[in-house]
């Protein structure tokens, strides 16, 4: 009878164990499944933010197409109009659709004059590259005459003096687009008596809106 006692606590305290075991392994096993969801959620929550902040860069960098097919370059003669959005120079004084010509001028004076309709934004000598879409479309632009020559000129100055290699202005058309322009060189001819010339590259764009900004 002792012996089946014994054997019959010995089979209870075994049961118990193994009881305690099995729960202790199921909470290991419980703990795990935890762990790995919770790392799931930390591994999509970091591919969603990745995703969030590309669309976000992209949106900040946003820019419609060029009108202009790329940056080109361009060298303006003397008095001879050019039209921005063809990439087309004329003969003679501007009309409806040039929008700036470069001229020289009596005691060795130079501009770069606007076209009727034409505004445009002084911006100094910046990276012509860097420049976002948003910045040339929300400048501040200006179309007024210069005091020295009572004309709609980007500047008038002796050519001692002008705006130097890398000078940028942006320039809204008179189709009412906008374009960044710099200057890359001025060229003087053999004859000092000649007008000289100026290299530019430019881009134009239309003014569109914005497109939603990218919610989370």
């Amino acid at each position: 009878m002792k012996t089946d006692k014994i054997m019959s606590n010995n089979k209870k305290k075994g049961s118990r164990l193994n009881w305690f075991i099995g729960i202790f392994i199921s909470i290991l096993a419980a703990g795990g499944g935890i762990v790995a969801l919770l790392e799931y959620n930390d591994s999509v929550k970091t591919k969603e933010n990745k995703n969030h902040q590309k669309q976000l860069t992209d949106w900040e960098n946003f820019s419609p197409e060029s009108l202009s097919l790329g940056v080109q370059n361009v060298t303006l003669l003397g008095s001879a109009p050019f039209d921005l959005e063809s990439g087309h120079t004329t003969t003679g004084f501007s009309n409806k659709t040039t929008d700036i010509f470069f001229g020289c001028w009596p005691q060795g004076n130079e501009s770069l004059r606007a076209s009727k309709g034409v505004s445009w934004s002084d911006q100094g000598v910046i990276n012509f590259e860097n420049i976002k879409y948003r910045k040339i479309r929300d400048a501040k632009f200006v179309s007024k005459k210069h005091k020295k020559s009572k004309n709609f000129d980007l500047y008038y100055d002796h050519k001692s003096n002008v705006p130097r290699k890398g000078h940028v202005f942006f320039i809204k058309t008179v189709e009412g687009n906008v374009a960044k322009i710099q200057i890359i060189d001025y060229i003087s001819d053999a004859n000092p008596q000649v007008c000289r010339s100026m290299k530019l590259k430019y881009e134009v764009f239309p003014v569109v809106k914005d497109p939603p900004k990218p919610k989370k």
